[in-house]
C-alpha cells in the first residue's frame, strides 16, 4: 500500500539520504512504525519497560529516523518478519516472501505463497509447488509465532461469507454524505450532501437489524426498529 509523507520543517532531510535524492523508496514499513518515528522526531523516549512503577509493553514498530537521516540504509532488516490479520484474512511476511490466507468465497480458504520480488502483484501462488514445501513450513511457523506474541484470535474462515454479504450491500456512493470533490461543492455544499442510511442497532425480535434513514425513521421492525425491532431512531 503506498504511503505519502511530508516531514516537519524542523526535521530537514540530509542530501545524502535516499529520500532526498529520489523522493521515493520501496522500503517496507508498517503503521506501527509511525508512533516510534514521531516520538524520535520529538526527542521523546518511550518509557518501556517500566513507567511509574508499572510494566509497559514496548512498541513493536521501529523509528524511520535512522533511515531518513541517512545513518541506516533500511527501516527494517531485510528479512524482517511481520504478520497481520483482519476479518478472517491473514498474512505473514518475511523479506520478499509473503503467505496469505483469504477465506471463501473471495479466496481459496488456504494459505497461499508469493515472492514479492518477482511477483509484486501476488498473481502466481507458489504454495503447492514441491520445491516450496520447506518455505511454506517456515512461513507457517512464523505465523504461529506471531499469534503467540500478539494474542491473535484464531482464523475464522466463516467470516468470509459475512464479508461477502457486507460488500454486496455496499452500493457505490451509498455511504458518501458529502461529494466535496465535485465542482461547485464548496460554494453550495447543501446541493452535494445527502444523509445515507446507517445501522442503528441489531434487533433480536421481529425486526432484525434496524436502519436509520437520514430524513425520516420508520418505526417498523424492518426499517427503523423503534417498536418491533431494537433500532434507535
Amino acid at each position: 500500500m503506498p504511503f505519502v509523507a511530508q516531514f516537519p520543517k524542523n526535521f530537514p532531510l540530509p542530501a545524502s539520504s535516499t529520500i532526498s535524492q529520489t523522493g521515493i523508496t520501496d522500503q517496507f514499513a508498517t503503521v506501527m512504525d509511525l508512533a516510534p518515528t514521531i516520538l524520535a522526531m520529538a526527542g521523546v523516549t518511550h518509557p518501556a519497560p517500566v513507567y511509574r512503577g508499572r510494566e509497559v509493553v514496548p512498541m513493536r514498530g521501529l523509528s524511520w529516523v535512522p533511515f531518513l537521516d541517512g545513518s541506516s540504509d533500511r527501516i527494517h532488516p531485510r528479512d524482517f518478519i511481520q504478520g497481520w490479520e483482519t476479518c478472517g484474512r491473514a498474512a505473514i511476511r518475511k523479506g520478499d516472501w509473503k503467505a496469505v490466507f483469504i477465506p471463501a468465497p473471495k479466496g481459496p480458504e488456504r494459505w497461499q505463497l508469493y515472492n514479492l520480488a518477482s511477483d509484486p502483484g501476488e498473481v502466481h501462488d507458489l504454495s503447492e509447488k514441491e520445491e516450496m514445501a520447506e518455505r511454506m513450513k517456515e512461513m507457517m511457523k512464523l505465523w504461529d509465532q506471531y499469534v503467540l506474541e500478539t494474542g491473535v484470535v484464531p482464523l475464522a474462515p466463516e467470516l468470509g461469507k459475512w464479508l461477502q454479504a457486507t460488500e454486496e450491500q455496499m452500493v457505490e456512493d451509498t455511504w458518501i454524505s458529502y461529494r466535496y470533490w465535485e465542482d461547485g461543492a464548496r460554494e453550495a455544499p447543501g446541493d452535494f450532501t445527502k444523509m445515507p442510511k446507517r445501522f442503528a442497532g441489531v434487533g433480536m425480535g421481529d425486526g432484525g437489524a434496524g436502519l436509520v434513514d437520514g430524513s425520516a425513521g420508520v418505526e417498523n421492525g424492518g426499517s427503523g426498529g423503534g417498536r418491533n425491532g431494537h433500532g434507535n431512531l
